[in-house]
């Protein structure tokens, strides 16, 4: 029993034995078998650090103590390879694109990186980012015609190719020296922007890099020198296991195994990586250290690669070297089949070496391999740089994104799609807010040419950039110099932005809508080829630091090579202006984040309300009016609410507080309400809508253009017209203007129908152009049946009535709409039908005896009195004449042989339209009064175009003279009936250049003076006309125009600028002394295009710039000391611009700070030998001393 208990204690031991012997076997195994294996493999790691690359010192890292050996020699192949050598590694159908963005640092036509959540990411195609350059403004000199603008965005590559000024980076190659432009432009041409290279990898300081690349040496060169001590030196100490088991000194043939593998590796993987690296050609642009610029890269979020979606990213980049990477096309299968060659054998080589070697040698080349993996991946952990990173920017410090106190753009990022151009023009130029309001001021009217401004407002620099980045990414207008020579992608289409075809729709909406109200209000333009028409809306920025400033902005209208007008740069101011309001709207908090900004508002979240009226807060029945006059003219059902609220705006935006607290931005708030004071309650008449921000947005804008177009318009034009309204009971009208206007309005997909009136009655509210009383008596005694009519009166009246209450709604004034009510009585009464003939007469009697003061109403009195006289009733005489009928002044009217002249003088036009209804014969209608005038020279002179046409129709003469010696042609130009002068002037054989006996002026000189463009027109178009005839102070019709500032006269009159008057004063001197600046620009560019002297003096020695001082003109002045204007002339008291500048008044300051920015002769004396500065102390200005001692000063600084 003893035996077998021994035998079996004895079996378990040597078991036990057998065991650790194998435990040893399979460290040394792993340590000599496995150990070599680990570096073939680490695939990813490998790729990125290849792919990051970009120095002969990341080789030197990534070839010591190496790791993915087999990854690299895959991937310098894939890289370098040809397609039968690729074939051997299974990649023969391989595109270059794939190899590419896994394995280059390059972009190209094929590849790009994008942002992505943090990151960065290398995608096929062509994403939507740009890259923009940003050179902060210089100091400029204060001298006039010097503009400070703002920071400069241009194209990196246009400021390369143009070689724009003091540019923000220089090209150099690696070593400093400048690169040939053609090898410039050779890796522009295919190039996206870099982000990995530049923002999402923070690149540490070179010594860092150098420090790794000498630890890799030290360890790899240590691993091996412990190697040779092993074998040589201490062979007995690190003895390894032999064949039979027994423990001996490793063989010497295996050091050098290990020595040749090891060195073959490192080669081969360092020639991997080089050309891997050279596969890619780094271009580094180096900041200029005098000027401070940033690169920037903006992308619109939303934008969809392949199957994944993009967010926004808007960063920024200010380091000192900027790198472009493009894809070389250079390769060298020679050095590519070393490194193959190399890497491989080099590797089985240090494997057997290793095999033979002790354990502790593989050991250290393990640890040495973990340890510069370790440092590889440290040198590229820091990614993405957050200080560039505009949007995260934002963000409120210490809070979550999903805070209700963190930013709205943070919160919800989905805010920004679309608005990152727009976002990142506010961010350069110090801007949180955009807001547009109407210009009361803006008229369709001339347009300067000449930029005037020494320092451009934030708002045009803001605009100029905002629409300078839209040329960039796809809209027409941007002009680059090597654009024919030159392929780079300089353009990038992006389309799909809302607001760059929300944009384009109002363009065409407004295009469409100038060419309808062009034909109620003709524009008259001139020969001038710079010649174009403007209109303005006042623009309000807020800054950062709470400031809020206005200005105001210029669309102008120009015409092509069509006879329509365009907007030239409708496209890119129309998405500057949308996009910028519509994201301050959108994503800006006014309480939490910014005292000026506006509250937080969603298309997605909250309705839009629009504005049609408001009144004062006991306005109710005013309301109602509006209202119901409303739905006579809007087709459909529409919801019109009512509501008290406040201003809440400070001064710059239609904000309001309704009972309840909530805040709203109320579109379409009319421009009557716009001087109100803060705090101010005002009962608002309002519909809700389910629009975006941005449609919104281009409807008001809209709206400011027909505000601005029909300013100065007395009436809407078109014919009104009976409609079914929105249920048959109803009285409805529409008008011809309108309906055109709403047509193209829903045709341009800028709203609905509903919409379109909404915004075009707003307008014609707040303008009084509704059409009034007249048309609409016309519509109905036109369209309706005498049944209808019958059914109606009292509907009628009522709307009359309520005209007559609310003028100032409708703009009829009192005399008009009496005149309608005086067309609907009197034409029912002579209706057959009794009770509508009584209708007439009781609403005649009634009107007198409430209105019996006017006299257009007395008229309808007597010819009511005549209907009753004709039907033989007479049942209506003494009331009529009880009402208060004034039948002796009335029939002296109409007495005597001229009584025609009489009723013309008076504006009798309803009396004469009787008597050709009632009279066979017309009476005499070309005798002359006790001045020679005939009715028709009254009728012109008046301006009465009703009576000149009927009289003209009934066989008035147009060639009589009065005591003056002036003809109907002579008044109608005067008062600006053009039509009547077109017929008048149109037979060759009239004398259209009969001068008048006082003033000597022709009907030419009469137009230009009084600036009737049209009637100007049609007297050029009569071949006799004289256009250099002039009045007795030797002025000609370019002088008057002038001095009334009538810039649509000056194209027509095809006359030399330079002519003088009689006191050697030409048309220039006049414009500047009427301060009339559109004249001013208009003049000298005629002028100084021609040659001419801007500086010409009338006969005391005044020159136009003397002139414009003497008046305080300070932009007239801008205008002619940027045009060359000699601020030093003296006129004949020595007097120069400045001395006349101190009878300017108020203004002087403005005035003598342009001049003193002109560096005008101080020294200057009078012919009283004063000084100015003497004359300023003389008069107590002491402020103009201190400005004249400080420029004094300032010239003394700089002449040192």
């Amino acid at each position: 029993m003893q035996r077998k208990v021994l035998f079996t204690l004895l079996v378990f031991y040597c078991h036990i034995v057998q065991g650790q012997l194998e435990w040893n076997d399979f460290t040394n195994n792993f340590a000599t078998d496995l150990a070599p294996l680990i570096t073939l493999f680490g695939e990813q790691v490998t790729k990125q650090f290849l792919s990051e690359s970009l120095t002969i010192w990341d080789n030197i890292i990534f070839a010591m103590a190496p790791l993915g050996l087999l990854t690299a020699v895959v991937s310098v192949i894939r890289v370098c390879g040809s397609a039968s050598l690729r074939a051997f590694i299974g990649r023969a159908q391989e595109g270059p694109g794939i190899a590419e963005i896994e394995l280059l640092s390059c972009t190209s036509e094929t590849t790009a990186e994008v942002y992505n959540e943090g990151g960065i990411a290398r995608v096929f195609g062509e994403p939507q980012i740009l890259e923009v350059v940003v050179v902060k403004p210089r100091a400029n000199s204060n001298s006039v015609g010097e503009r400070s603008d703002g920071p400069r965005i241009t194209m990196l590559w246009d400021a390369i190719f143009q070689g724009i000024e003091n540019a923000a980076y220089h090209q150099t190659s690696y070593n400093g020296v400048p690169l040939p432009m053609d090898e410039i432009k050779r890796v522009s041409r295919y190039h996206r922007p870099n982000l990995s290279l530049n923002a999402g990898i923070v690149r540490l300081p070179k010594p860092v890099t150098y420090i790794a690349a000498a630890i890799g040496i030290a360890l790899q060169s240590g691993v091996l020198i412990f190697a040779a001590l092993t074998v040589y030196v201490y062979p007995d100490s690190f003895v390894t296991a032999g064949f039979g088991g027994e423990d001996r000194p490793a063989e010497t043939y295996t050091f050098a195994l290990t020595l040749i593998g090891t060195l073959f590796v490192t080669f081969g993987l360092f020639l991997s990586a080089f050309l891997i690296e050279r596969s890619s050609t780094e271009v580094r642009f180096r900041r200029n250290d005098t000027v401070e610029g940033k690169i920037y890269w903006i992308q619109p979020g939303g934008q969809k690669i392949g199957d994944q979606v993009f967010g926004s990213y808007i960063g920024s980049f200010g380091g000192a070297e900027y790198i472009v990477s493009t894809k070389s096309p250079h390769k060298n299968e020679t050095l590519l089949w070393i490194a193959v060659t190399s890497s491989m054998l080099g590797f089985v080589a240090q494997f057997v070496g290793l095999r033979g070697m002790h354990a502790s040698v593989t050991l250290a080349q393990i640890g040495t391999t973990l340890i510069m993996a370790i440092i590889r991946a440290m040198l590229r952990t820091k990614r993405l740089d957050k200080s560039g990173d505009v949007i995260s920017s934002l963000a409120v410090p210490g809070l979550d994104p999903d805070s209700p106190d963190q930013h709205p753009l943070i919160k919800d990022p989905k805010l920004l799609h679309g608005h990152e151009l727009d976002l990142f023009t506010m961010q350069v130029h110090g801007i949180n807010g955009v807001f547009v309001s109407v210009d009361p001021e803006s008229r369709f009217q001339r347009a300067l040419q000449i930029e005037t401004d020494e320092k451009r407002s934030i708002g045009k620099l803001l605009l100029d950039a905002r629409s300078r980045l839209a040329e960039y990414t796809g809209l027409p207008g941007v002009s680059r110099g090597l654009k024919k020579t030159l392929d780079p992608l300089e353009t990038f289409f992006w389309d799909d932005l809302k607001v760059r075809d929300t944009a384009h729709k109002l363009q065409s909406a407004i295009e469409a809508a100038f060419d309808i109200l062009s034909k109620i209000q003709p524009v008259i333009t001139g020969s001038l080829s710079r010649e174009e028409d403007d209109w303005s809306v006042n623009l309000t920025t807020t800054n950062e630091q709470g400031g809020v400033n206005t200005h105001k902005i210029n669309f102008q209208f120009g015409k092509g090579a069509s006879t329509a007008y365009k907007v030239p740069r409708g496209p890119q101011q129309f998405e500057s202006v949308l996009g910028l309001w519509a994201l301050t709207l959108a994503g800006f908090d006014a309480e939490q984040y910014h005292a000026f900004s506006f509250s937080l508002r969603s298309s997605r979240t909250r309705d839009s309300l629009r504005a049609v009226y408001a009144t004062e807060v006991d306005g109710q029945e005013e309301s109602k009016f509006i209202q119901a006059l409303l739905s006579r003219w809007v087709k459909g059902r529409f919801n019109l609410q009512h509501e008290e609220m406040t201003r809440r705006n400070r001064g710059y935006l239609s904000k309001w507080s309704g009972r309840q607290g909530a805040e709203h931005h109320v579109f379409g708030m009319p421009a009557s309400t716009a001087s109100l004071t803060d705090g101010h309650m005002l009962r608002v008449s309002f519909v809700h809508t389910d629009n975006s921000v941005l449609q919104m947005c281009s409807q008001d804008i809209f709206m400011l253009f027909l505000r601005s177009t029909l300013q100065s318009t007395r009436r809407i034009g078109g014919k009104t017209t009976i409609r079914n309204g929105a249920n048959d009971d109803d009285l409805a009208f529409e008008n011809s203007t309108v309906e055109e206007l709403a047509e193209i309005f829903e045709k341009a997909q800028l709203g609905s129908k509903e919409d379109a009136y909404l915004c075009i009655f707003t307008v014609l509210i707040d303008l009084h152009l509704i059409p009034g009383p007249g048309d609409i008596v016309s519509a109905v005694l036109g369209d309706l049946s005498v049944q209808d009519i019958h059914q109606r009166l009292s509907e009628i009246e009522d709307i009359l009535l309520s005209t007559l209450k609310y003028p100032h709604i409708v703009g009829a004034q009192k005399e008009a709409t009496l005149a309608a009510f005086g067309e609907l009585y009197t034409a029912s009464a002579r209706e057959s039908n009794v009770e509508v003939s009584r209708f007439g007469f009781e609403g005649l009697i009634k009107a007198l005896e409430l209105h019996g003061s006017s006299q257009v109403f007395h008229q309808y009195g007597w010819i009511g009195l005549q209907i009753d006289a004709q039907t033989g009733a007479g049942i209506y005489k003494d009331r009529i004449m009880k009402a208060g009928l004034d039948t002796q002044a009335l029939n002296e009217l109409m007495s005597g042989p001229k009584k025609i002249i009489k009723m013309a003088k008076a504006n009798s036009y309803l009396l004469l339209q009787y008597f050709e209804q009632t009279l066979s014969v017309i009476p005499e209608v070309n005798n002359q009064d006790d001045l020679g005038m005939t009715a028709l020279s009254w009728a012109t002179r008046t301006g009465n175009y009703k009576i000149a046409k009927w009289l003209l129709n009934n066989g008035a003469l147009s060639e009589i003279q009065d005591l003056d010696m002036r003809t109907p042609l002579s008044y109608a130009a005067e008062s600006g009936l053009h039509k009547i002068v077109k017929a008048l002037a149109e037979p060759k054989s009239v004398d259209v250049n009969t001068p008048s006996m006082k003033d000597q002026k022709t009907a030419l000189m009469f137009a230009a003076e009084n600036g009737h463009a049209l009637s100007v027109r049609h007297l050029l178009q009569n071949t006799n006309v004289d256009l250099h005839a002039v009045d007795k102070d030797g002025n000609n019709a370019l002088m008057l125009a002038a001095a009334g500032g009538h810039v649509g006269v000056f194209g027509q009159l095809k006359l030399d600028y330079t002519i003088p008057n009689k006191q050697l004063r030409t048309a220039l001197h006049f414009a500047c002394m009427g301060g009339f600046e559109r004249a001013v620009d208009r003049l000298l560019i005629g002028i100084v295009g021609s040659g001419g002297n801007v500086d010409a003096a009338d006969c005391d020695g005044y020159t136009a710039l003397h002139l414009a001082a003497k008046g305080g003109h300070d932009k007239i002045v801008r205008l002619l000391l940027i045009e060359g204007a000699d601020s030093d002339i003296k006129n004949h008291d020595g007097q120069t611009a400045i001395f006349l500048s101190l009878q300017s008044g108020a203004s002087y300051e403005r005035v003598v700070h342009l001049l003193l920015s002109n560096n005008c002769d101080l020294s200057s004396r009078t012919n009283e030998k004063k000084t100015v500065l003497e004359e300023a102390g003389e008069k107590g200005l002491s402020k103009l001393r201190d400005m004249i001692l400080d420029n004094q000063k300032k010239r003394q600084a700089t002449a040192q």
